[in-house]
């Protein structure tokens, strides 16, 4: 299994220079609809799987077709939600543009991307996975563990610096995930989290910079960051009940994952500055 990612992730990250890729990176956190486009079904196959692994912990909830039939109704491209689909060229050149307005396409053919100016990453976000990308392309460390384990694979080569970047975004979940005590049970706090990533709660505020307000306000109604939240506030729930029970409870690999995040903040903010 991790053989057959790592595979799939290497002809990923061949594709495409380093600002592509943070568009790409971009592109699915904020959950656009994204096209594939090549002549090669294998290449189709290689970038859409790979997509998942950009994003972890959070997950592509919405729909994903590796590879779209050749006689399919070309209406699945007006969908009003967002869709991860790869299409042979032909397939693509038979479409209208008025089609593929809303989609971020990507031509793995010849290396380019079209749609995909307008999402900006938050600064220090951008200027962090900059640097450790630019660190892995120039000291030629494309490469992957070859764990057994796919947890494993998700924390080395270039990846890390995509997994730590989403970690930056997310930040310490305990504090924006809170008891409330009228519902005895934990929920999402959106107010805390605007306030830990520093933005107005105001989704047209000008007082802070419009690229971070911009980029925070639509990554809050994504549904992969809310059924993120939803999962978490569910595992404090249960953490908290085992205390109260006074049964021992093992924390997850997710939690222990921000863990070794939040203990290691200050030294990746050091990166940045």
């Amino acid at each position: 299994m991790v053989k057959f990612l790592t595979r799939n992730l290497l002809k990923f990250f061949a594709f495409f220079d380093l600002d592509k890729l943070k568009k790409i990176f971009t592109a699915l956190l904020l959950e656009r609809s994204i096209l594939v486009v090549s002549k090669d079904l294998e290449n189709l196959t290689s970038c859409g799987l790979s997509f998942e692994y950009l994003m972890y912990p959070l997950e592509w909830l919405h729909t994903f077709v590796p590879i779209v039939p050749e006689h399919i109704d070309s209406h699945i491209f007006n969908q009003p939600f967002p869709f991860i689909y790869g299409v042979h060229t032909t397939i693509y050149q038979s479409l209208n543009n008025s089609q593929l307005d809303n989609c971020i396409i990507l031509l793995l053919d010849d290396r380019q991307i079209l749609n995909a100016d307008k999402d900006q990453l938050p600064v220090r976000v951008n200027e962090y996975l900059t640097r450790k990308l630019d660190y892995f392309k120039q000291s030629d460390d494309f490469s992957f563990n070859s764990s057994s384990k796919t947890q494993d694979l998700l924390s080395t080569g270039p990846l890390r610096p995509f997994q730590e970047s989403v970690l930056m975004i997310i930040d310490d979940y305990r504090e924006y995930i809170v008891y409330n005590d009228a519902k005895q049970e934990f929920k999402f706090d959106e107010n805390n989290f605007f306030k830990l990533k520093n933005v107005s709660t105001e989704s047209t505020s000008q007082k802070y910079h419009s690229n971070e307000n911009e980029f925070y306000h639509e990554f809050r109604v994504t549904q992969a960051f809310e059924e993120f939240c939803r999962d978490r506030a569910e595992y404090l729930d249960r953490e908290k009940n085992s205390l109260l029970k006074h049964v021992q409870f093992e924390k997850d690999f997710i939690d222990i994952l921000f863990d070794q995040y939040i203990s290691e903040r200050s030294k990746i903010t050091s990166i940045i500055y």
